[in-house]
């Protein structure tokens, strides 16, 4: 018991520094600019990617999946612990604001999603930002999301979660 209470509280500090960081890098920051890609991160080798970008960027497309998830599953796995990533989601992100938690708050995110990079759909963005969170990385936040999302949800939950934020309107 006392080593799970000593990992609850080193996770809480964790998270703290975190937020505090953010709030401090956040400061005249403009609220929803457009994502540039991250030079220094190329997208993991276990990503389903579809060939190059047209562009020099060296950030490769992930394919866009028409498939359909179930949105109820998905809001169960965005609040779910993923041993892999160490968190779950709604750690670092809100779902009932565009405000930042840590991360950008995702209400609203699918129409944010679409405009981000030219020849990507809301859908095939947000995959994107989570198996590969440094591919495009929005001015004014750090590429500090764990990349080991994609380790922790086969393609049928990231279908169910990709649904889930999609519907946060």
């Amino acid at each position: 018991m006392k080593n799970s209470l000593l990992k609850i509280i080193g996770i809480i500090i964790v998270l703290t520094v975190c937020l505090i960081a953010e709030v401090v890098t956040m400061k005249g920051q403009p609220v929803a600019p457009l994502a540039q890609p991250a030079k220094s991160e190329a997208p993991a080798a276990d990503n389903p990617i579809n060939g190059n970008d047209s562009g020099d960027s060296g950030v490769e497309k992930v394919v866009d999946n028409t498939a359909k998830g179930d949105a109820a599953r998905g809001k169960k796995l965005f609040s779910t612990f993923q041993p892999v990533a160490g968190m779950a989601c709604n750690a670092c992100h809100r779902v009932d604001s565009e405000k930042r938690l840590v991360g950008p708050g995702l209400f609203n995110v699918s129409i944010r999603a679409a405009h981000r990079v030219d020849g990507l759909s809301a859908e095939a963005y947000i995959r994107q930002s989570i198996i590969d969170p440094g591919a495009y990385v929005v001015d004014g936040y750090q590429n500090i999301m764990p990349k080991t999302f994609r380790k922790a949800f086969t393609d049928a939950q990231l279908d169910d979660l990709i649904a889930y934020l999609t519907s946060l309107k």
